[in-house]
């Protein structure tokens, strides 16, 4: 049980990372 939430927690981190990837890329294509 532990094990999942790790899983859940290293999930959260690289989904919040993704997130802050895409709006960089956007913000750089759109020259927001």
């Amino acid at each position: 049980m532990k094990n999942l939430k790790a899983k859940l927690v290293r999930y959260n981190l690289v989904k919040y990372e993704f997130r802050n990837l895409v709006g960089n890329i956007f913000a750089v294509i759109f020259g927001v």
